[in-house]
This record gives C-alpha cells, sequence and structure tokens, in this order.
C-alpha cells in the first residue's frame, strides 16, 4: 500500500479559523539535506535556523526526542546546474542553492493521512504514530511522501506523531481497509510547543 504522507485540510484542527492554506518558507540546510524529501514529510528546524526532514536520512516516526516543526508542501531551490526548481520532491545536493521548504507549521492544523488498516470512530481521541518514514517509500515522480498513520499500534501513547480527529464519512472511506484520516500533530511532538529553545 502507497501512502502519500500528510495533507493540510484545515488551518486549526478545532474549532473555527480563517483558512488560507498558509505555509511558512524555510531555508534548508544544503550540507546536510543530501538526500531527497518530499511534500508530506515532517520536517525539523535546527539551530541553525534551517530545515532539515525529521531525523534525517533514515527517519523515524517524530517524538519527543525527535520533533518536528510541521509538514512540507512543497519546495524551491536552484540545482547545480544553476536552473531554478519548485517542485513537490527536493532532490537532495550539497551544491543546491537558494533552497527552501514550504512547511505547514501551525501547530494546531488538520491533515488527512492514510491509514495502513481500518481505523474505527472508537479510535478518535487517541494517539498513533507513523509508518513509511524513510524516503525509499516516497514516489519520485509526484513526489508525494510514503508516510502512512500506523493503525496497528493505534494507542493513548502521548509520545506519539499523530492525534486522531475523525475519520471521514463519504460512504466507502469509513469502511475502507486503508481509510483516510484526519488528524493533527501531537502537542508534545511539535517544535513550537518545546519550552526552551532549540
Amino acid at each position: 500500500m502507497a501512502g502519500y504522507g500528510l495533507r493540510p485540510v484545515q488551518g486549526r484542527a478545532f474549532g473555527q479559523s480563517y483558512d488560507t492554506g498558509g505555509f511558512t518558507e524555510y531555508p534548508i540546510d544544503v550540507s546536510v539535506v543530501t538526500y531527497n524529501c518530499y511534500t508530506g514529510d515532517f520536517m525539523t528546524l535546527t539551530s541553525t535556523g534551517e530545515v532539515t526532514r525529521t531525523n534525517g536520512t533514515a527517519g523515524a516516526t517524530p517524538i519527543i526526542a525527535t520533533p518536528t516543526m510541521g509538514v512540507a508542501v512543497g519546495f524551491r531551490y536552484v540545482d547545480p546546474d544553476g536552473s531554478p526548481v519548485w517542485s513537490q520532491r527536493y532532490v537532495g545536493n550539497a551544491l543546491n542553492t537558494e533552497a527552501y521548504a514550504f512547511i505547514v507549521d501551525n501547530p494546531e492544523a488538520a491533515f488527512m493521512v492514510q491509514a495502513t488498516a481500518a481505523v474505527t470512530f472508537a479510535s478518535v481521541g487517541k494517539r498513533a504514530p507513523v509508518s513509511n518514514f524513510i524516503g525509499s517509500s516516497a514516489n519520485d515522480t509526484n513526489g508525494n511522501s510514503g508516510i502512512t498513520l500506523n493503525a496497528g499500534a493505534i494507542a493513548v501513547t502521548g509520545t506519539f506523531a499523530l492525534q486522531i480527529i475523525s475519520v471521514p464519512k463519504d460512504g466507502s472511506n469509513e469502511d475502507s481497509s486503508t481509510p483516510n484520516v484526519i488528524v493533527r500533530l501531537n502537542p508534545t511532538v511539535h517544535q513550537s510547543n518545546i519550552l526552551v529553545g532549540l
């Protein structure tokens, strides 16, 4: 099963807000990010003020020890040939210049993500880690991340990456073996909620 990463669907997971589809542009640390990054990947702000993919090349579900600033929704950079690129995928190269990631960094944002197995309404409010975090699960053609919600590990564990908000009902999704699920980042893994600076 191929996932598609996280897609922003609402400015705030709870209550009402003015939805702009907004994101913040962050510079990419090209000397570190020599691997590919994809739309729907988690990104982490470093002490240099630049971003990398959360936990680097191998990847791991965001937890308290490896927090995230948010989810990438696109990239722009100048490749080693001097050509400007705007893309769903960032092709890592230490010789890239003017590299930026567009990140939905609002800690209240809601996202849609595909689950690895059926998710019932009894799971709403619980937490879940993610699967397929490594870049090899991503799609080089459309630039989408391969991240999925690990439905087999849904629990009340406070350190998991995602909080389940809802399972959209359209007559088929709620009964799917791999449904789309609305989530938000668990507050414990979002960098804006960390009490100390980087």
